[in-house]
């Protein structure tokens, strides 16, 4: 590069810087004319709005103030229903309880027994249900198949006081399920003062046998 085409170039760039810093001036001038422009519009347009509020007001027209945000804020915060106080009330009674006459006519009919089924059953097998707090007594009723029956003998009486054993059970209950287990029928016990024992069934009875109840 010779000195000459150096010259140039160096003489390239301060023309150019001078025409940036002229723009940047003339932008600098716009700007602060804008400035003032807005200023000016400002103050005319506050001088129209004062001019437009004399002229309301000499033609009668009632001026209402404008609220702020703050203004709002504490004219709801005043109108705010307060809280219902609890009033005390003394000295009210309480209306009588209306008297229910007792009807001595109605009589609980006695239980007739003859509807009962109950039968001599053999215990074989008595066990704890899995899900529940009851036991499953499989019991020899002299039919085609044992009978499933479920018992809270639970805590009365233990396993091997249940299974092997001659009871007495009620055998037309309607079956029902208790967590997936079949009930058809019913052991019966007899409750004391201290125990729970089960009905025990006359000598030389077999399964099957029908058990009749004298009034």
């Amino acid at each position: 590069m010779t000195a000459q085409h150096a010259e140039e170039i160096l003489t390239n760039l301060k023309q150019q810087l001078e025409v940036k810093h002229t723009a940047m001036k003339n932008m600098n001038k716009e700007e602060k004319r804008i400035c003032r422009e807005n200023e000016r519009l400002k103050r005319e347009v506050d001088e129209y709005k004062k001019k437009l509020l004399l002229a309301e007001i000499g033609n009668g027209i009632k001026q209402i103030p404008l609220l702020n945000k703050r203004n709002l804020d504490q004219k709801s915060s005043d109108q705010r229903v307060s809280p219902t106080k609890e009033i005390e009330v003394k000295n009210v009674k309480a209306a009588p309880k209306p008297v229910v006459p007792i009807n001595t006519n109605n009589k609980i009919s006695d239980v007739d027994l003859s509807k009962l089924n109950i039968r001599v059953g053999f215990v074989k097998s008595a066990k704890k249900h899995p899900d529940a707090d009851t036991i499953i007594i499989a019991t020899d009723m002299g039919e085609e198949k044992p009978r499933n029956m479920l018992s809270s003998l639970v805590g009365s009486l233990a396993l091997f006081e249940i299974e092997g054993r001659m009871g007495v059970f009620l055998c037309n209950l309607k079956p029902a399920k208790l967590r997936g287990i079949l009930s058809e029928g019913m052991i019966l016990e007899a409750n004391g003062r201290d125990k729970v024992e089960l009905l025990k069934p006359p000598q030389g009875s077999v399964p099957g046998d029908c058990v009749m109840c004298a009034k």
